[in-house]
């Protein structure tokens, strides 16, 4: 091992780093859900669901795609809630563009305020993400910065985003599947400049973002394989790999084109590695302290510290020695405020258990008790929610309708009303419903005595 691969390695990040993400994949005419797990620079895909599009609605398809997604994680009892989110390249526009000098200092805000001038849209109407092509060299001609930035509406995925946020979700990233793939070879290879070949168009990264498609070359367009992700290792001369042999002889994993396309933006998030992100313009990940300095450094401190502790430790010693005198002799006092203390403590906090199970928890369990009572048997609740008098309902039933009546019916509902409209589920021929209600006054009487 060469020095400086000592002082730059972390085999505690390497091999005892955990995480997990769910990633969900949208293409043209399917989405897939998968869980993607890392241990230290080690993923693991575990694709859990995937779904044809209708073709009736219009992207993002939340209709479609939120319903699975809550059933999904549900009935598997899934725990992540981070969710990375890869559309289709097809969704975005890309613009090359030059910008002067001095903008450079903070490009975010520049770019957001010429939006208009480099797009059909406002910066209101987009979400963005920009590569500095100028970056770590001088300014070029005529002192501009030449900057690639990737636009998608945000009529396009702000409903998707907001649904799952109602849902308990969070969505740390949003990239393209170019851009998640050109990540993966930048980060894995260390390669600044490599082309590959996705659906038949030749894309080209530069430094982990992706740019504008080419042309294949002449005598190889017959031979793509438009399942599979090929990458030109040298330049565009020469046979392409498929990028799960190539992915395969640098992490020595043993990966499947699935999950390749499962995983999508979720693994480059995983390795924080830069990519196309539109939710962080122009941001790059921290890079973690190498192991290898800290312990020199650590070496150094402990050194110094040896070299100047022993008199200080000398005189503390004496001084410690006289306090401990004094410390004895208080010690019987000290130790029957600290008993009382302690025993006051443990009154308190009876007390608020009691006055919180006395005022929280009755209401709940009259309210599962009656709904056990009144729910049909093909009607199951997924959410109960009650705040001060006001309940909410929310679940899944052959015929939602119906249940209004019952409620109304019951002896601690009130003002019981439908607080959105019955949805149709599709896959599972049931109709998803949410419900308010208030809580009889006389109930509350009673819970709380």
């Amino acid at each position: 091992m060469k020095i400086y691969e000592f002082l730059f390695m972390n085999p505690i990040e390497r091999n005892f780093r955990r995480k997990s993400v769910l990633s969900l994949t949208i293409s043209g005419k399917s989405f897939s859900i998968a869980q993607v797990k890392l241990r230290g620079r080690d993923f693991e895909v575990r694709k859990l669901h995937e779904q044809p599009l209708s073709g009736k609605g219009r992207p993002p398809f939340i209709e479609e795609i939120l319903p699975a997604v809550t059933m999904i994680v549900s009935d598997r009892g899934i725990l992540d809630r981070e969710i990375v989110i890869t559309i289709p390249p097809e969704w975005t526009l890309h613009r090359e563009i030059d910008l002067p000098a001095a903008a450079a200092e903070n490009l975010p805000d520049v770019i957001s305020y010429e939006m208009d001038h480099f797009t059909p849209f406002t910066s209101e109407q987009v979400l963005f993400d920009f590569h500095n092509l100028s970056e770590n060299k001088p300014s070029g001609e005529n002192g501009k910065c030449h900057l690639n930035i990737y636009v998608v509406s945000r009529s396009l995925i702000s409903p998707l985003i907001e649904g799952l946020k109602r849902e308990g979700f969070s969505v740390p990233a949003i990239t393209t599947t170019d851009g998640a793939i050109a990540a993966l070879l930048h980060g894995l290879t260390g390669e600044l400049d490599i082309s590959f070949i996705m659906e038949g168009r030749v894309n080209r990264t530069i430094k982990g973002m992706p740019l504008m498609s080419e042309d294949p070359p002449p005598g190889l367009s017959a031979g793509i394989d438009s399942t599979e992700v090929l990458v030109f290792r040298n330049g565009n001369k020469g046979e392409p790999s498929p990028l799960t042999d190539v992915m395969r002889d640098v992490s020595r994993q043993k990966i499947k084109k699935e999950d390749v396309h499962a995983g999508a933006g979720a693994i480059p998030f995983l390795l924080d590695l830069r990519m196309l992100n539109f939710l962080s313009p122009g941001e790059r990940s921290a890079p973690r302290p190498p192991l290898g300095l800290t312990i020199i450094l650590a070496v150094v401190v402990i050194g110094l510290l040896f070299m100047f502790l022993p008199l200080p430790l000398l005189k503390g010693e004496k001084i410690n020695r006289a306090l401990q005198g004094q410390i004895d002799s208080l010690k019987p006092a000290v130790m029957k405020v600290e008993s009382m203390k302690k025993e006051l403590q443990n009154i308190r906090q009876e007390l608020r258990i009691i006055a919180e199970f006395k005022t929280k928890n009755p209401q709940m369990l009259l309210m599962l008790r009656e709904l056990t009572e009144i729910i049909p048997e093909n009607t199951w609740i997924t959410r109960l929610e009650i705040k001060g008098e006001k309940v909410t309902i929310e679940g899944f039933s052959d015929s939602a309708t119906p249940l209004i009546s019952l409620l109304e019916s019951s002896d601690i509902l009130k003002n019981v009303s439908f607080s959105s409209t019955t949805v149709k589920d599709r896959r599972m021929n049931k109709e998803r419903f949410r419900i308010k209600g208030e809580l009889e006054r006389k109930d509350r009487a009673s819970a709380g005595e």
